[in-house]
This record gives structure tokens, sequence and C-alpha cells, in this order.
């Protein structure tokens, strides 16, 4: 193998690489914009101490 096709094996890898990468990147930027349309941050919180009470309270 010359070094011209060495080399061009090489660049076509780069160029491949890259383009995987910004694939990778617009998909994770599209989800994170599909999340904030959807409200914003959403976190997974707990209940809180007043919604436990209010349970308890329902029982009796």
């Amino acid at each position: 193998m010359s070094i011209d096709t060495v080399e061009r094996e090489f660049n076509l890898a780069q160029l491949i690489m890259i383009t995987e990468i910004q694939n990778i990147t617009a998909e994770h930027n599209e989800r994170q914009m599909k999340k904030k349309a959807r409200g914003g941050k959403r976190r997974n919180r707990g209940r809180t101490k007043d919604e436990i009470n209010r349970t308890g309270f329902n029982l009796l």
C-alpha cells in the first residue's frame, strides 16, 4: 500500500468518525429539546412529609 492510499484511508476514517459524533450529538440535542418542550426540568422527587401524613390521616 502506498503512502497516498494509507493517507486517504486515514482521512476517510476520520471523516466517518466526525460524522458519527455529529449524529450522536444531534440526537442528544433533539432529546433535550423534546424534554424542554415537555415542561422543562422534571425531577423524580419523593413524597413530602405532608403528603405522607395526609395519606395516614385518610386511613383513620
